[in-house]
């Protein structure tokens, strides 16, 4: 089953390499790698379980990098729609305000479910939503597998 995952953008602190920022960019098995690393990415890891979370396509909403944590850009409608479109994913789970108000304006067919979820660090009462996503999304792929 194929997962695409959004989350707002990235971050890197200045002064990180420009070649590393392109493979970030380019490479989604260094993506998920350095997301994995990152404590947005140990929270998701936690509560999807290793094996989805190696599973699931990590993509960002604006793939602009900000250079500090707090860093938010609105989402880059046509990026989502390219990777939509190139990886035809059956579930699009959709983490924070940018990616959900980026997909809001997707006008592109697809018969996926759609899941969304506040960003994993996001402040405020957010765990509850994300633990009943996580389970959502651990059903669908259990009847996938069936």
């Amino acid at each position: 089953m194929k997962i695409v995952a959004f989350l707002q953008n990235p971050w890197f602190k200045p002064g990180t390499p420009r070649r590393l920022i392109a493979r970030y960019r380019d490479d989604p098995v260094f993506r998920r790698r350095v997301l994995g690393a990152a404590r947005t990415g140990l929270l998701l890891r936690r509560m999807l379980g290793e094996a989805l979370f190696e599973s699931i396509c990590w993509e960002n909403a604006n793939p602009r990098h900000g250079t500090d944590r707090l860093a938010a850009f609105p989402a880059e409608v046509r990026h989502m729609r390219r990777v939509i479109h190139r990886h035809a994913p059956e579930v699009v789970v959709l983490f924070g305000r940018q990616a959900q108000d980026g997909f809001d304006r997707i006008r592109t067919p697809g018969s996926f479910v759609v899941l969304r979820a506040p960003h994993p660090q996001a402040r405020g009462s957010y765990k509850r939503h994300l633990a009943e996503v996580s389970a959502a999304l651990r059903e669908i792929v259990s009847k996938e597998a069936l």
